[in-house]
């Protein structure tokens, strides 16, 4: 009986709109913080594809330009969104209109 009882309970507080609330908080929190780690990876990645690999290339003169332009084709210009976005991001903080845009 005791057991039922809690169970009860432990439904009816499940089904509150607070609680429901605060547990979409906190996934909302951690989905968050995922997508701020993942663009600072992925920012990180194009940072080292740029700087290891596309500038030794340009500065080489081994590579005709076109070659380096179907290569990398636009790496630069996704490292300048995704670095934009990432600093938005870092910037806007949790609950931001930006993480609005990302993640509704």
């Amino acid at each position: 009986k005791a057991q039922s009882a809690i169970r009860s309970w432990l439904y009816r507080r499940s089904q509150d709109p607070e609680v429901q609330i605060g547990k979409r908080l906190r996934q909302r929190l951690k989905i968050e913080a995922e997508l701020l780690s993942t663009e600072a990876t992925h920012v990180n990645n194009l940072n080292i594809i740029v700087s290891d690999y596309l500038e030794p290339m340009i500065e080489s003169h081994l590579f005709k330009e076109s070659e380096i332009r179907d290569i990398f084709a636009n790496v630069a210009s996704l490292q300048k969104c995704n670095s934009t976005l990432l600093r938005d991001l870092n910037l806007g903080g949790c609950g931001s209109a930006v993480f609005d845009c990302c993640i509704g």
